[in-house]
């Protein structure tokens, strides 16, 4: 009993494989459960394409599968009969392998997530094939074996270059790290000794003024003291003034009368004429 395998991929399956023990040969395939019925084996090997035996097959060693996302399939891609003549694909849809592109622009044009190391396009304009290695186009030539060594020595070289350059980007992000840490160390370092200094003025700041307000209350007292003692002075002096006016005046009136006196002598002596 034959069955089409990959319509039954969607169900419930176990991989294995094994041996039939009603003829002894050797399996290896999905095993399936339909609608709740008995055991059927999708087998593939013994040159047959497909095959099922119904039944529990108790020297079988079933394991998990690992289900794999995307479109499954279940055998290859191939037309219905031999007198089909489309194609099973189209080359340009394809990750990696061989494709065509009628131009260099056509070529460059094809997106990464359909290219990977090794792949190949066949450019009709310059009649030319390309191989995708490490991200660019390399000229693909083949029978000549001095050509091909040199496009082995070009790939290693330039694998060589891509890893020189990964080992360059590794030590200038390193450097880049360590200058960073060194520079934030240099600004912590900067930051505190900017704080201590703006301390240091701070507190200078603080004790220049208490000295010019001690220097000012000083000044103050002195100012005081000074103008209490040209007051004091003042007041001497305008007294001690006072004594001498009264003084000169006395004196004053004493030459009167002593000029006076002598006149009176002097008339009572000779006489008034």
């Amino acid at each position: 009993m034959s069955v089409d395998c990959h319509r039954r991929a969607h169900l419930p399956a176990y991989g294995f494989a094994g041996v039939d023990p009603s003829t002894g040969r050797k399996l290896k395939g999905f095993e399936f459960v339909e609608d709740g019925k008995e055991t059927r084996w999708c087998v593939a090997g013994e040159g047959r394409q497909h095959d099922v035996f119904i039944g529990s097959a108790a020297s079988v060693d079933k394991y998990p599968m690992t289900n794999i996302p995307g479109t499954n399939v279940a055998a290859t891609i191939a037309p219905f009969t031999t007198s089909d003549n489309y194609a099973t694909h189209d080359s340009r849809w394809g990750r990696g392998g061989w494709k065509a592109a009628s131009t260099i622009a056509d070529r460059d044009a094809i997106p990464a997530q359909r290219l990977e190391d090794g792949a190949v396009v066949y450019v009709v304009a310059t009649r030319t094939p390309y191989v995708w290695i490490g991200g660019s186009w390399i000229e693909f030539i083949t029978g000549d074996p001095a050509t091909a060594s040199a496009l082995t020595n070009e790939v290693s070289a330039r694998q060589a270059a891509d890893a020189s350059l990964g080992q360059r980007i590794t030590d200038e992000a390193a450097a880049r790290s360590a200058a960073v840490s060194t520079l934030t160390a240099g600004a912590a370092t900067l930051t505190s000794d900017a704080a201590a200094e703006v301390g240091a003025r701070q507190a200078a700041d603080t004790a220049l003024g208490q000295r010019i307000t001690d220097e000012a209350t000083a000044r103050s007292s002195a100012v005081s003291a000074l103008t209490s003692n040209v007051a004091t002075e003042t007041t001497a002096r305008s007294a001690a003034d006072a004594d001498i006016q009264a003084n000169l005046d006395l004196t004053a009136v004493s030459t009167a009368t002593a000029i006076l006196n002598l006149q009176v002598a002097f008339i009572e002596r000779f006489g008034y004429r």
